[in-house]
């Protein structure tokens, strides 16, 4: 048996070795994944560009929103998703202040 013929046979019997694109997400990451394709379904372009993060039940919302009711829709929308037993909405508010002229 040849060198090319023996490397064949071994990566036959061998179980090829787990990647990243082939590795199941855990609990934590399969929620947060969740959590951001429930965002991503909504009409605000800003909601969609949310960031999350979940870990022992906690859920954790990172990202920019223009106004302090799109930081509470962001809050409610993921309020009743079973398994976020807290949530931190870490959310920063960029809003341009009314002027009188």
């Amino acid at each position: 048996m040849n060198h090319l013929q023996s490397t064949l046979e071994q990566s036959r019997t061998k179980a090829p070795s787990p990647t990243p694109a082939t590795l199941s997400p855990t609990p934590n990451q399969a929620l947060a994944l969740a959590v951001c394709r429930l965002l991503r379904t909504s009409q605000n372009y800003e909601l969609q560009q949310l960031k999350c993060e979940f870990r022992r039940g906690t859920l954790t919302l990172h990202g920019r929103v223009s106004s302090f009711y799109l930081k509470q829709i962001a809050q409610e929308t993921v309020r009743d998703l079973v398994g976020v037993e807290r949530i931190h909405n870490e959310l920063e508010v960029n809003y341009a202040p009314i002027t009188l002229d």
